[in-house]
């Protein structure tokens, strides 16, 4: 049996596939300790063609699978099912692997007994400008909810498959309901203070284009996104401070990332249609205590951020700040 399985979703990345594939056959754990399992997920580009030939190539630590596009959550999950390892971790095609990322994270993981292992991650363009360092450097009870990425981690199998935990298919969001479901099962945590995951920023991103304020449809979508948030964990994380001052700051981050090109009163509809949704499913979140306690472990800029924008509500205003910060209006 393998130590680790790289779970890795293809669709149609082929300028970047290779990179991916070698980053995780230069690790040095050593072939003989894992195994990628790619699964291509309808590519109509030489993505299958490729995957294939380093299958050809490397037999003993490459299975690749091949199905109709289902999506990321159903690919991952297919990942999930086939691992008869004791760790599996998800890579993403467009991403690549530090050298060292696999053997620091089951070395944590076999120290610590641990059901999840948490590093940081460098966030990259296509030519290499790095946008965002993060790495946990002083975890606390906040830290597991600071990255809500299925990827700049590993996980025992075990733990995955006993619980249940899969990803959510069909839906425009997979890695937060995955993580929160984890964190609700009482997932055992550990941290390493380390960057081994390079993550491609992609401008046209679902997050960065699809939930932009300032019209119905996309106001309805942030809504219904924070819905699944509460839904995964409205019954054992509704008296945690730490999941309350998560889905305010889920608003917060909607709102100020994506909002600055609305108009004023789509930004405000936003706000009042997300402020409900927390007053009649977890009305701890809006509430001080919430905010001071349960983010400690997140970023200290973060943290001002969040607490700021919260203030803003709290002294009653929104409406001012909304016809100060948005733009829809004045152009």
């Amino acid at each position: 049996m393998k130590k680790i399985t790289v779970v890795m979703p293809v669709y149609n990345t082929e300028i970047y596939l290779e990179k991916s594939i070698q980053s995780v056959l230069s690790q040095d754990i050593g072939q003989e300790n894992f195994i990628l399992i790619a699964i291509n997920d309808g590519s109509t580009d030489k993505s299958l063609e490729i995957l294939h030939s380093y299958e050809k190539k490397y037999p003993n630590c490459i299975k690749v699978v091949n199905q109709e596009n289902q999506g990321v959550g159903k690919a991952r999950n297919v990942g999930i099912e086939l691992a008869d390892s004791k760790y599996i971790s998800f890579l993403d095609s467009d991403d690549y692997y530090e050298v060292d990322f696999l053997s620091r994270h089951v070395k944590k993981a076999e120290e610590t007994d641990a059901d999840v292992i948490i590093s940081g991650f460098r966030r990259i363009t296509s030519e290499g400008k790095v946008l965002r360092i993060y790495s946990p450097s002083s975890p606390q009870r906040y830290t597991k909810y600071s990255t809500m990425s299925s990827c700049n981690r590993i996980y025992r199998l075990d733990f995955l498959k006993r619980k249940k935990i899969l990803f959510f298919e069909n839906t425009f969001v997979e890695d937060t309901p995955f993580c929160l479901s984890i964190i609700a099962q009482g997932a055992e945590y550990g941290f390493i203070d380390y960057i081994g995951y390079n993550w491609l920023f992609n401008p046209v991103s679902f997050s960065s284009t699809k939930l932009k304020v300032g019209n119905e449809e996309n106001t309805d979508k942030a809504v219904e996104m924070l819905e699944i948030f509460l839904d995964v964990g409205a019954i054992k994380l509704t008296n945690s401070p730490e999941f309350s001052y998560f889905m305010f700051k889920a608003i917060s981050h909607q709102l100020l990332r994506q909002g600055k090109q609305a108009s004023r009163e789509g930004f405000l509809t936003q706000f009042y249609k997300e402020k409900k949704l927390l007053e009649n499913r977890l009305p701890s979140a809006l509430k001080l205590t919430s905010i001071i306690k349960g983010s400690k472990g997140d970023e200290i800029k973060v943290r001002l951020v969040v607490t700021t924008f919260f203030s803003i509500y709290k002294l009653g205003l929104m409406s001012l700040f909304a016809r100060i910060y948005t733009k829809g209006d004045k152009i």
